[in-house]
Parts: C-alpha cells; sequence; structure tokens
C-alpha cells in the first residue's frame, strides 16, 4: 500500500505541474499522464470498495470537500 500511496502523490504532482504548463505538453504527453492517473486512482478505488450499495450512498450523500468544490 505505501507504494500506491507513494505513486498517487506524484501522479497529483504531474497533474497539477501539468495544469500549469498545458500549453507545453504535446498530445502525447497528455494521453500518458491521464492514463497513468485512471490506473493509479483505478487501484485505489479497487482497495476502498464499500462492502455494501448502503455505504455507498452514504458516502455519495456526504458533503464534498471544500476542495472538490472549488
Amino acid at each position: 500500500m505505501p507504494h500506491l500511496h507513494m505513486k498517487a502523490v506524484d501522479v497529483v504532482v504531474d497533474l497539477l505541474d501539468a495544469a500549469e504548463y498545458v500549453d507545453k505538453l504535446s498530445e502525447q504527453e497528455l494521453r500518458e499522464l491521464l492514463l497513468e492517473a485512471a490506473t493509479v486512482l483505478a487501484e485505489l478505488l479497487k482497495r476502498n470498495v464499500p462492502a455494501s450499495l448502503d455505504e455507498l450512498d452514504a458516502v455519495e450523500g456526504a458533503e464534498a470537500p471544500a476542495l472538490a468544490r472549488g
């Protein structure tokens, strides 16, 4: 798990950097970054599967953090 956490941190940093310099990245670089982010997110989601649909509904009904709302 620590390895996946470190990879997720790296991807977040890469995404933040890309947001700052999006006009300087090639289409291929953007594609690779998005695929890497999707892969890491999928791995994180696999490790945190809700035990039931009730848990999923409870999470979806929760107030979104301020950062996520913008």
